[in-house]
């Protein structure tokens, strides 16, 4: 090629020849490549252009679709924004051009059979003709390659190719988190051209149009003092607060649903504030649930959840008066351990069949389930042994003593070595414990058994969490091991361990 490029220009006695006879030149399309080489050149030495690979795009910035996934939800399809391409290399008849379409099913039907690539700079247009169409692949064949009056250089370079009104399916493009398309180009003998990083662009993204942010919350810490017997929190009078911040993208989202509103399912442990054991249901003292957004009815409480019903977007303050209005029915009341979770949902009607919202249906789906919202703990003992073996022929020991006054639930959790990254829990293993020395060996090994570590058939390795329902510095936890084979035994000695 190079070599040809030579021995041709050295006949060229003007660039003026080039430039002028370019048009002509091009129409005869004698020696194709000699011809592009030649176009190459005088462009770059006139300082006015060079070749660069397509430039593709979904329109403007304001034409790319983020679809709502609530609001599109019943659309039968979704027309997306322009796919634009802007050409960067020499075309010919016969040149192939494909589009190929990835996260979304295209409809066939919607891909226009011609379309001209308009050149504003150049001079040349670029007249495309469908050869064929699938759910995401699209080719077209260059049928013609024609003046437009222009002034500028002649050149396909700069020839803008703006394909229109593609609809896809609807559940297809919800399903997938963007529907790209990705432009490529090839001579009619399949030499890739055209080419490079900006191939590719995408055309619709979905989201979620409705969330919750945790970022900023606050959540429920309340401790419960178990120096008062566990009838009252470490700090006295606790009004404790959690923050929920519940987001309506409807701003940054298209085919958006409309007219939402939350309900918030607060789960938790709420018998304790049951001012009336004779009646059925949870009765509270008033002002002993309040939140700045929605409402609460006494039918939306009940031992185990509090709904708030109807929050509006933004933040919703959810605030638990714990002991603010304690009577005689609830003094008396121990406050239990307790880990919020709250679900959100939201109601809604859709933007309808044609993304108008005429003829909307209503809908619910759920945000978050189960998200953690804080917990109320205790300032009681929690001792951790580390290191706990078990098996046929190991004979483990633990003592545990409180050394105080008061009376505890004592409970567990524990990870098994290889099989857990977390505790598990072991439940209560002595209800109301009262002080003194004790052998929880026979409790532990329940608990595990219960789980399926029968450490009578196999041998292994656990560590163990105890929580007593005490003050911290009553309870010591002695722990060891003897290992006992048919010579001798031997001893193990993991320690005396005292609240963290």
């Amino acid at each position: 090629m190079l070599i040809t490029l030579s021995v041709n220009l050295t006949k060229i006695k003007s660039w003026d020849i080039i430039v002028d006879n370019t048009s002509s030149f091009m129409k005869q399309r004698k020696t194709k490549m000699f011809k592009k080489s030649l176009i190459a050149l005088a462009l770059t030495t006139a300082s006015v252009a060079s070749f660069a690979a397509v430039d593709i795009e979904t329109g403007t910035e304001a034409a790319a679709l983020n679809v709502s996934i609530e609001g599109a939800a019943n659309m039968t399809s979704i027309t997306a924004g322009d796919v634009v391409a802007t050409l960067g290399a020499e075309y010919a008849v016969g040149d192939i051009i494909t589009l190929t379409f990835s996260g979304g099913e295209l409809d066939a039907t919607t891909v226009p059979t011609s379309v001209t690539a308009v050149n504003a700079t150049n001079n040349l247009n670029v007249v495309v003709g469908l050869l064929s169409a699938s759910d995401n692949v699209v080719t077209y064949r260059v049928t013609e390659v024609k003046e437009n009056g222009g002034a500028g250089l002649v050149s396909t370079v700069g020839a803008v190719l703006t394909v229109s009104a593609l609809e896809f399916d609807t559940a297809s493009v919800l399903s997938s988190a963007k529907t790209t398309v990705t432009y490529s180009a090839a001579t009619s003998t399949d030499v890739t051209i055209d080419a490079g990083t900006m191939s590719s662009a995408d055309m619709i993204t979905a989201q979620k149009q409705f969330s919750v942010d945790r970022s900023a919350d606050t959540d429920f810490d309340a401790v419960i003092d178990v120096e008062t017997q566990r009838l009252k929190f470490e700090s006295g009078d606790v009004v404790d607060v959690a923050t929920i911040t519940l987001v309506d993208d409807a701003a940054a989202t298209d085919f958006d649903a409309t007219a939402a509103t939350f309900d918030v399912a607060v789960s938790g442990s709420f018998s304790h504030l049951d001012t009336d054991a004779d009646t059925a249901g949870i009765q509270v003292a008033a002002g002993t649930f309040t939140v700045s957004s929605g409402a609460i009815a006494a039918a939306d409480i009940t031992a185990d959840t509090v709904t708030i019903k109807g929050a509006a977007a933004g933040t919703l303050t959810f605030t638990i008066d714990a002991d603010g209005a304690v009577d005689d029915a609830t003094a008396a009341a121990v406050i239990p351990t307790v880990d919020y979770t709250a679900t959100v949902t939201v109601d809604y009607t859709d933007a309808g069949t044609d993304g108008a919202g005429t003829g909307a249906a209503a809908g619910e789906t759920t945000v978050v389930s189960g998200a953690d919202i804080g917990e109320w703990t205790l300032n009681g003992s929690v001792v951790e042994v580390p290191y706990m073996p078990m098996g046929p022929n190991t004979q483990p020991f633990l003592r545990h003593t409180n050394d105080g006054s008061q009376t505890g639930d004592i409970t567990l959790r524990y990870m098994v070595e290889g099989e857990h990254t977390s505790y598990q829990n072991g439940g209560t293993l002595v209800s109301q414990a009262t002080p003194g020395v004790r052998n929880l060996l026979t409790e532990i090994e329940a608990a595990l058994l219960a789980d399926g570590y029968d450490r009578t058939a196999a041998g292994f390795k656990v560590a163990l969490e105890i929580t007593t329902n005490v003050p911290a510095d009553d309870v010591k936890v002695t722990t060891g091991a003897k290992f006992i084979n048919q010579e001798n035994t031997d001893r193990l000695s993991i320690g005396i361990i005292g609240s963290n």
